[in-house]
């Protein structure tokens, strides 16, 4: 059953008999076009037959299904034609990911496998989904400015403006920015009597932002707190998010966790949006957190129809040593069945089993880190865990961000004093001192003329 768009609120409005109630034919191929035309031998309808509907103009401008797959590899094509169950396309960066799905929706329209609002497509920034838009309208016409092309937020701000009252907010809920809900967080502070200097509302921030999208709210937040720190963010969390409630407003972070909460507690809305939503395609997803990936699973969970493309160049280069129970072996003579050691998050480290091998190619610059009288070489989105902290006596040269002020070059001794006196790191001293939000150690230092030398360098330099 083919769910009429009218009944979601208006999403996507297609004009006139675009809505009627009962499927739209599958498009037509070039050769029925001859057998639809009177006067050419065609058997006319008895006159007691319903008459038939006018073919949408939007058909038109479809192309051929198979002029899709022209130029395009063996993989690619696979890709574009796969049906029937769920889709993962792994590639590197200008391999013709996005292409692909792109052609894959374009085909899908073609074929008469979906129809354009039976599609979901989504990427991770609006000029990515602008992007793809428009080669949608290259490949399927002017109905592609009519699709669900948008980022995961765009979608769930349109999914709320219709189910929002399901959760206590009004359908004209407001959306608070970075800025309105970083000032909100420092009102409650200040309420509670929290020091701002040992907490910044930046970092509460950052905490909160964190927790949801893991999808753990106040409740599981304080139950996990590991100290007094963690419990008093706890407190503020809940009372944050009261106060969004009260004023029917959601930051960024609640858009996601909210739509997961109403496919959840909602059956209803979650089967209307699963046919409505017959085929679900994500770009760029190894960047999901999990309540993007808990609507992906959600919306699929039927019918399977999940494409997801995703960059594999996250990797290390041939010669990279990898560490194993009796010694540290070159990552290509690594094999199935091999027991390797990794950090699991922790200075003891854990024993895993390899389970596949893939090797792989990647053309672009690799990233070279030395510490520790280790040299590391790997692709610049490649995520290694180690452990930041440095011996007394050091100094170290730090790049730091701080979103609303920019960039800034500085330098620290590796241990000094907070304000109770306690040593801490000193890149972290600093940290809460100029309310930063992210920050690279770029150089340990022996001496302080050393790093002020290179602090000096790095700030003439870059």
């Amino acid at each position: 059953m083919t769910t009429p768009l009218h009944h979601f609120g208006g999403l996507g409005a297609f004009e006139g008999d675009e809505l009627a109630d009962d499927p739209l034919p599958a498009p037509a191929r070039p050769d029925d076009a001859a057998a639809a035309r009177p006067g050419d031998g065609a058997e006319a309808p008895p006159p007691d037959a319903p008459p038939r509907r006018r073919r949408p103009a939007w058909m038109d401008d479809l192309p051929a299904p198979d002029s899709l797959l022209e130029h395009l590899n063996g993989p690619q094509r696979r890709a574009v034609e796969h049906r029937g169950s769920p889709l993962l396309v792994v590639a590197g960066a200008g391999s013709g990911k996005t292409r692909v799905l792109t052609h894959r929706v374009a085909h899908l329209i073609a074929t008469g496998d979906a129809t354009p609002w039976q599609v979901l497509a989504i990427t991770f920034t609006n000029k990515a989904a602008d992007e793809m838009r428009e080669r949608l309208i290259g490949l399927v016409g002017p109905v592609a400015e009519k699709m669900w092309v948008s980022t995961f937020h765009a979608a769930c701000v349109r999914i709320l403006r219709s189910h929002a009252e399901r959760l206590g907010y009004r359908k004209s809920f407001t959306i608070y920015d970075d800025g309105d809900s970083r000032r909100l967080i420092e009102q409650i502070a200040r309420e509670m009597n929290i020091d701002t200097k040992k907490i910044p509302p930046r970092g509460i921030q950052a905490a909160i932002s964190g927790a949801k999208a893991e999808l753990a709210g106040p409740g599981q937040y304080r139950e996990a707190a590991a100290g007094i720190f963690e419990r008093r963010i706890g407190d503020v969390y809940a009372e944050y998010q009261g106060r969004l409630l009260a004023a029917s407003a959601m930051d960024f972070d609640d858009l996601l966790v909210n739509v997961v909460r109403l496919f959840r507690e909602h059956p209803d809305v979650l089967r209307g949006y699963r046919e409505r939503f017959a085929h679900v395609l994500v770009d760029e997803y190894q960047d999901t957190n999990r309540a993007q990936n808990e609507i992906v699973l959600l919306l699929g969970a039927e019918h399977g129809n999940v494409c997801v493309v995703g960059d594999s160049d996250q990797c290390l280069p041939p010669e990279s040593l990898v560490a194993t129970p009796s010694g540290s072996v070159p990552i290509e003579a690594v094999r199935v069945g091999d027991t390797v050691l990794g950090t699991a998050g922790s200075a003891e480290g854990a024993v895993g089993t390899v389970v596949h091998r893939r090797k792989g190619w990647y053309s672009g610059p690799l990233v070279t880190v030395e510490a520790g009288g280790h040299r590391l070489s790997g692709t610049p989105h490649h995520i290694v865990l180690c452990d930041p902290d440095t011996d007394p006596g050091k100094h170290l040269v730090y790049l730091m961000r701080r979103i609303d002020r920019g960039f800034r070059i500085g330098r620290t001794k590796s241990i000094r004093k907070d304000r109770r006196g306690d040593q801490l790191p000193g890149y972290r001293v600093r940290m809460v001192q100029e309310h930063g939000d992210m920050l690279w150690i770029l150089r340990v230092c022996d001496s302080l003329e050393e790093a002020a030398y290179w602090e000096a360098w790095f700030a003439a330099t870059y």
